[in-house]
């Protein structure tokens, strides 16, 4: 399941405006960074999108994911 599809369409019934507003933004965010919707560049690249791709060995990548 992905987060977006958690995140259902708001549709405003008894959700004051703000409400409603702030949740669309949200969700819209959500889709742009996660699945790249409307702009596939914009889409967010992961550690593992480059391990899996051969960029950085897994442990380095691993070691720099938990830096805080």
């Amino acid at each position: 399941m992905s987060f977006t599809s958690m995140l259902p369409e708001v549709r405003g019934d008894g959700v004051p405006m703000w409400l409603a507003r702030f949740l669309r933004a949200l969700r819209a965010s959500w889709q742009q960074r996660m699945q790249g919707i409307p702009d596939r560049m914009r889409k967010v690249v992961t550690f593992q999108d480059l391990v899996d791709l051969g960029l950085v060995p897994e442990d380095r990548a691993r070691k720099q994911a938990e830096r805080k």
